[in-house]
């Protein structure tokens, strides 16, 4: 009986990883279109902060950092305010973070209400330059960018994230004296795997780079577990 049982409760964690891929090959063997296209660009009170280019050099897979996620939410993107800029310097660019406020409508993992709001950080660097910019030997000034891995957010979007904590340099000094306060009690959160660990929710199905075609919710929702 014990085969049997432990048989069984395989079974069904083989079934619930290859799932979304097998929906996906469905859907590809149908000749769907997908309906993910990337967000490049936020906009913050009439300017946009653009994407950065560059690839991610990071897991794929949230699976693969499920340990490190402290929150899976489901809800609406309802403030992106304007970038928090660190006074150190790398030696091109300088770093900062955009506080996005999402408000929380559904929990699947972790200690958080509904309705609350959780601000999460995504990750920038200014003055960074575009290829040829930097082939002609030209720097832009006064302009953000979100580093390349990181997600990018709208106000009113339906997104499911999968959030962690974001890791500051603690020798930075900061601009924002309260960020560095909440940094302090572990409350600067971000996007687990960046553009990886969240999705945009159209039509009851859950859409990112790895599943531009859709998969149903519930596929997502609990894969940080």
């Amino acid at each position: 009986m014990k085969f049997i049982k432990y048989g069984i409760i395989s079974a069904i964690v083989i079934i619930a990883i290859i799932s979304p891929y097998l929906y996906n090959i469905v859907l590809l063997s149908l000749h769907a279109e997908p309906n993910y296209n990337e967000q490049t660009s936020m906009k913050i009170k009439g300017y946009d902060i653009k994407k950065a280019i560059g690839s991610a050099s990071m897991p794929y897979q949230v699976k693969d950092v499920k340990d490190q996620v402290i929150y899976t939410i489901r809800g609406e993107v309802v403030d992106i305010r304007e970038p928090l800029i660190w006074l150190d310097k790398y030696p091109v660019a300088e770093r900062g973070m955009i506080p996005v406020d999402i408000k929380v409508k559904e929990v699947y993992k972790g200690d958080i209400k509904s309705d609350n709001i959780i601000t999460l950080y995504v990750g920038t660097i200014k003055d960074l330059p575009t290829e040829q910019q930097l082939a002609d030997g030209v720097i832009v000034d006064n302009s953000t960018y979100i580093l390349p891995y990181e997600a990018v957010y709208e106000i009113g979007e339906d997104v499911l994230v999968h959030v962690m904590h974001t890791t500051i340099d603690p020798e930075s000094k900061y601009i924002d004296e309260l960020l560095a306060k909440e940094y302090a009690n572990h409350k600067v959160y971000g996007t687990a795997l960046g553009k990886y660990g969240k999705y945009t929710i159209k039509d009851g199905l859950a859409y990112n780079e790895n599943y531009p075609y859709g998969v149903p919710i519930i596929y997502v929702a609990y894969e940080a577990l």
